[in-house]
Order: structure tokens, then sequence, then C-alpha cells
């Protein structure tokens, strides 16, 4: 299994038919990551509402079966100005390309860890 840091090739989330669109490759509008991590290793995530929490708790919109990450984790924030990430408060904290935050603006390439679950943002929105 490859680690987080190693991965550093673009990764691109096609919603393309191949059946229907040979030659063509559709990306969304939403902004998008990815799990690097060993749980949901390639699993896809799109921030296609407003407002998104992510967590260990069944209520979380986005449930991550990491038990270093707290019920109610973190929270992603879609406006106008692009893609914020907003700790709520966890145990072991959220960390932004390596660095601790509270509230961060996410750009294409971060990587946003929480506990050891680890998220590339392949596509900002926009």
């Amino acid at each position: 299994m490859p680690n987080a840091m190693d991965i550093n090739e673009r990764t691109l989330v096609a919603d393309a038919n191949p059946d229907v669109f040979p030659d063509a490759l559709l990306v969304s509008a939403a902004p998008t990551l990815v799990v690097l991590s060993d749980n949901d290793f390639g699993r896809v995530i799109s921030i296609d509402r407003p407002q998104i929490t992510m967590g260990r708790s069944p209520r979380a919109d986005v449930v991550i079966a990491d038990q270093e990450i707290s019920r109610r984790h973190l929270m992603f924030r879609l406006n106008a100005e692009g893609l914020f990430c907003f700790d709520l408060g966890s145990t072991n904290g959220t960390f932004v390309n390596g660095r601790p935050i509270t509230q961060q603006l996410i750009r294409e390439g971060d990587q946003i860890r929480l506990g050891e679950t680890v998220l590339k943002c392949t596509h900002a929105g926009g």
C-alpha cells in the first residue's frame, strides 16, 4: 500500500461512461477529496453541499472509520471564497500539509490529516 506522503501525482476523478463518452473525461465542479490512507484508500468524497461534517459518528455527513478521530471532528464549508476546513474542537486535531489548524482555506493538492486518515484535495472547485 502506498504511503500518503509518496503520492505526488495529480489524481483525476472521472464520472464518464466510457461506452457513451469514449474520448471524454467529465470532472465534477464540486471540490473533491481522495482518501490516501489505508482504511478507505481511494475513496472519493465530493463536497457538493455548502457544509459537510466528518467524524466517527453516524450523524456526521461523512463517516470515517478511524478510532483516532472525534465523533464530530471537522467541517468543510464551501462559499464564494473557496473551500474552508474547520476543526470542531477535536481531541487529536486537524492538520493541513503537516501543520495544525483551527480553520484553513483548502487549495488543490493540500493534504488534510485527521487521526490516521489522510485526504488530498484533488479539485478545489470552480
